[in-house]
């Protein structure tokens, strides 16, 4: 497995961000908090689903409310992914895992759920 450098990792989140939010690469500031930038809770799981995919090792959905900024997410998991004795992180499994893509769809109905209970539409965003 070829391991992304912190620097790769922290290069795939800035433009995976800033795809999902509209704005240009420049505009992302890698040490203002996701929620600052306009990152919902339901985009932060899907992004730690796609993020998982691109490093080939499972990550977990609420790591980027564990470590809130490009910089301390991308520290944290070149340090896992680098460690090889990780905990949190396990080989990923087929991307075309039925199991996988359950659990995703379990924590955005979670998510939506809470969103009901805080007020919100229970749509969630649009992306």
């Amino acid at each position: 497995m070829n391991i992304p450098g912190e620097r790769e990792i922290r290069s795939w989140f800035i433009g995976a961000l800033a795809e999902k939010l509209a704005v240009p690469r420049a505009e992302i500031d890698t040490t203002v908090p996701f929620a600052e930038l306009g990152l919902t809770s339901l985009q932060g799981v899907r992004m730690s689903d796609e993020l998982s995919r691109w490093l080939g090792v499972a990550v977990s959905a609420g790591v980027v409310f564990d470590y809130p900024t490009i910089d301390l997410l991308a520290r944290h998991l070149f340090s896992e992914i680098s460690d090889g004795d990780s905990t949190e992180m396990t080989e990923a499994s087929d991307p075309g895992d039925e199991d996988a893509g359950e659990s995703l769809e379990d924590i955005e109905q979670l998510l939506r759920l809470l969103d009901e209970d805080a007020g919100g539409d229970g749509h969630g965003e649009t992306e």
